[in-house]
């Protein structure tokens, strides 16, 4: 039955995966854009083109001893009556290697058959090795062994039963996987997955993480459209563990374009760039960030903490409480020294650190590793601080409330 508007044709596709230039890879986007027309239909019309024209080619595949072939040519414009009645769709070539292109097919097969080949072949094996190899129940070695340890004896027998079987399916699935390897591994030539264009991260309009590419998610094979694999702001809230072996590429493929992408975001608003704390343990992690800042214009927002810079660190100012602070020394001193046999001077010290940051907190709003350092070993030290305390107008009203209640009780 003829149609206003023909069937689209059903054409066999089979895809691989390339790489392009950069430069390549955006005039290709452009003109998809310019043709309205996906990147498939572009370059598979593109090199049926191309074929087409390269005469020396057409004569050369012709002129091959091999199968015949489908020759590449140009097919004559239809009405929409002939296009919806034609059945003859080309289909698309896929080469393999093999040992000979017309048995590549039973080969194929075979593979494709293999796990239960492979079972088959096991019971047969098996049952002639078991009937021309049985187990030595007569053997004086192992009758000694049953006579004293019947138990070992029946589990060697029983391994050697299953033995019997598990070494012929071993073997065949060794022979099977060798010949798809080497024979029947396909290589696909027709189609072409392309990724979209890299969204830079200076002109991202929200804050994202790119860590890789997403295909499909229970097959190896790469997709039809893949994507990019991203994590989005409210994932970055928690932590993301790099894994690998030393030289395999954790900092420069991980952690350094993952610092781009964040610090580019938003560059030059100062209310919406992001902002961080790096650790350093390598030894030239802050130079690579600080050189990262530098090109995209943010190398003033770059401050590095260290012994011989204007800027330092104090891990004691902030709104934990005095004992929480206390414990945290406590266990950097248990790090480095090691723990003491006796808890109760632990728990001394521990108090004695947590009195001190109270004292600075309440005399001063402010304490430092080195004010809790000088007060532990300075007794004179400490009684003046107290004395400073004490001096405090709120101070002396506690101090006068708890006289008046001690000569009360008394």
């Amino acid at each position: 039955m003829a149609t206003v508007i023909p069937k689209q044709p059903k054409k066999e596709r089979d895809q691989i995966t390339i790489r392009l230039d950069r430069d390549v890879l955006e005039t290709l986007e452009h003109y998809c854009r310019y043709l309205e027309s996906s990147r498939d239909w572009v370059i598979n019309q593109y090199l049926t083109f191309i074929f087409r024209k390269a005469k020396p080619f057409t004569l050369w595949l012709t002129a091959k001893e091999s199968p015949p072939r489908r020759r590449l040519k140009r097919a004559p414009e239809k009405t929409t009556g002939e296009a919806a009645n034609n059945k003859n769709k080309p289909r698309a070539v896929q080469g393999r290697l093999s040992i000979a292109d017309s048995g590549s097919g039973l080969i194929r097969h075979i593979v494709d058959s293999r796990p239960y080949l492979s079972l088959i072949l096991t019971v047969g094996i098996g049952t002639l090795l078991k009937q021309h190899f049985p187990f030595l129940d007569d053997n004086a070695i192992l009758q000694l062994v049953a006579a004293e340890k019947p138990g070992i004896f029946i589990g060697i027998k029983h391994a050697y039963q299953v033995m019997l079987f598990s070494t012929p399916f071993v073997s065949c699935s060794m022979v099977f996987s060798l010949l798809h390897r080497y024979f029947v591994r396909p290589h696909e030539l027709a189609a072409l997955a392309l990724l979209p264009l890299y969204p830079t991260a200076a002109g991202r309009d929200r804050l994202f993480l790119v860590v890789g590419e997403l295909h499909h998610p229970k097959r190896p094979e790469p997709a039809d459209e893949p994507r990019w694999l991203t994590i989005p702001d409210r994932g970055l809230y928690t932590g993301i563990a790099i894994f690998g072996a030393i030289g395999s590429g954790r900092s420069s493929c991980c952690m350094y374009p993952f610092a781009e992408q964040i610090l580019a975001y938003k560059a030059s608003d100062a209310d919406r760039r992001a902002a961080g704390l790096i650790l350093e343990v390598k030894g030239d992690s802050c130079h690579n960030v600080r050189k990262i800042l530098k090109r995209y214009g943010r190398e003033d927002d770059y401050f590095e903490i260290s012994l011989d810079c204007p800027y330092r660190y104090n891990p004691l100012h902030n709104d934990l409480e005095a004992y929480a602070l206390a414990y945290r020394i406590a266990s950097l001193l248990n790090n480095l020294f090691g723990r003491g046999k006796e808890p109760l001077w632990q728990q001394a010290y521990t108090n004695l650190v947590k009195f001190i940051i109270l004292l600075h907190k309440v005399n001063y709003d402010y304490v430092t590793l080195f004010d809790v350092y000088e007060c532990a070993i300075n007794p004179d030290k400490l009684e003046m601080k107290i004395r400073d305390g004490e001096a405090l107008p709120h101070s002396g009203i506690r101090a006068g409330a708890r006289f008046r209640i001690h000569r009360a009780a008394t």
